[in-house]
């Protein structure tokens, strides 16, 4: 089978289970396949041809479908604001742990030392 067929069989199967229509364009979706069908070439067809491995995806190609990447500022924020999610997940388990070595501490039971057999 080609790309194409499992793509429209995978985007048929999503709207039906979605119950709804998807955001993927036609166009989109046209563009997405042909790239899967240049990247499924016969092995004997890629290795005849000079050109197999240039332009897998073209720049025109790449616009359609990188439309709805972040920008360069848009992702670096994304990245930040995930870094501190991270970084206060962390310091509230670091807290934690801190507060149960503490409690731990002060649970100990003293022994009494015996000074000479008394």
């Amino acid at each position: 089978m080609k790309a194409e067929t499992y793509v429209k069989i995978f985007a048929r199967e999503m709207r039906e289970s979605l119950g709804a229509k998807t955001t993927i364009t036609d166009k989109l979706l046209k563009v997405a396949m042909k790239v899967c069908d240049k990247r499924l070439r016969e092995l004997d067809d890629l290795i005849d041809d000079p050109s197999a491995f240039i332009d897998l995806v073209t720049e025109d190609e790449w616009k359609i479908l990188g439309a709805d990447e972040l920008n360069i500022d848009t992702l670096a924020k994304k990245k930040h604001d995930e870094w501190l999610s991270k970084n206060e997940v962390m310091q509230a388990e670091k807290r934690k742990q801190e507060q149960i070595q503490k409690t731990k501490k002060k649970k100990k039971p003293k022994v009494k030392k015996e000074v000479n057999g008394e």
